[in-house]
């Protein structure tokens, strides 16, 4: 076994009883991870080469081992440059001034009438007006009919290689296609992708917290291309600190309609929504979406809704 990885056991643990049996537990593991790990050049054998980073990070900052390999070896986690074309180098040529399809009000407000009870119970509680939580709810996803259908684990380690993958490009040049032409990797580029590193980290982990406690089945998680899942789309660190038991059965599924209007309701009170002050609305809604575009339309579709123009 890896004399290194044994290292980061004792220095976490300090007890020699938990010592052995970890190490007997993540045995089979961390020798999967060895054995890929060393990069013969194949796209099919690269993906534990190019999560080195993430996972060197991700153990010193002491997260579960075994939840951690666990992820990493299920099948299902891979590498895609595709989310690194998306979230790194191609958020550089969206344009922000791209007009979206209206809101259709119509559906909005047959949504609250179907869905009064809960709707109302969570503005009881939170303080969040039906109409915003709808709103929010139809613009992420539709109310759930396009959640996604990207494995979480596989953007967010698939983001979280970028960095490395991009400064070093001469390494892995003759693999990736958009390391072709170099001269396309300005410095913009290069610091999103560092940046969107730490973020990835962050999700990351977030996600074994989420499988160490037995939460969520990570490995079964899909959702959009940035990584946010379930009908309101959160973001897996999200997920842990707004995520709310709407139906009351003891369990945070944000595939579930009622937990979706209270997750949403608890975000928004907990980033300072206060409903009888209209000026806290905008920074709340920024903190759920980082888009003025974003915010705008919600705000602008909820004026009308309230006054019945539509």
């Amino acid at each position: 076994m890896n004399k290194m990885l044994i290292k980061y056991i004792r220095t976490w643990i300090g007890k020699k009883e938990v010592q052995i049996c970890l190490v007997g537990i993540i045995f089979l593991p961390i020798i999967t991870y060895q054995i890929s790990f060393e990069f013969n050049g194949t796209k099919k054998n690269i993906k534990y080469h190019l999560f080195k980073s993430a996972i060197d990070t991700l153990l010193k900052q002491r997260v579960d081992t075994v939840s951690l390999f666990t992820l990493i070896n299920d099948y299902r986690t891979h590498f895609e440059e595709r989310y690194i074309r998306i979230n790194i180098i191609g958020r550089t040529l969206i344009n922000p001034n791209l007009k979206q399809e209206p809101i259709p009000l119509k559906v909005i407000a047959k949504f609250i009438k179907n869905n009064f009870d809960i709707l109302d119970k969570a503005e009881r509680i939170y303080g969040i007006p039906k109409g915003i939580i709808a709103l929010i709810l139809w613009v992420e996803s539709r109310f759930g009919s396009n959640t996604g259908n990207h494995h979480i684990l596989s953007v967010f380690f698939s983001i979280a290689a970028g960095n490395d993958l991009l400064q070093n490009s001469n390494e892995f040049r003759s693999h990736f296609d958009m390391l072709s032409n170099k001269d396309s990797l300005n410095s913009d580029i290069l610091k999103r992708a560092k940046s969107k590193q730490d973020f990835a980290f962050k999700e990351l982990k977030a996600l074994v917290e989420i499988q160490s406690r037995k939460i969520l089945d990570v490995t079964n998680l899909f959702g959009s291309y940035s990584g946010a899942f379930g009908i309101p789309q959160f973001l897996p660190s999200s997920y842990l600190i707004y995520g709310a038991d709407g139906n009351g059965d003891g369990h945070v599924d944000l595939f579930n309609l009622d937990d979706a209007i209270f997750s949403v309701a608890n975000f928004l009170k907990q980033n300072g929504f206060r409903k009888e002050d209209a000026n806290t609305y905008f920074k709340a809604l920024f903190a759920y979406n980082k888009s003025s575009a974003y915010v705008s339309e919600i705000l602008e579709a909820y004026k009308k809704l309230s006054s019945g123009g539509y």
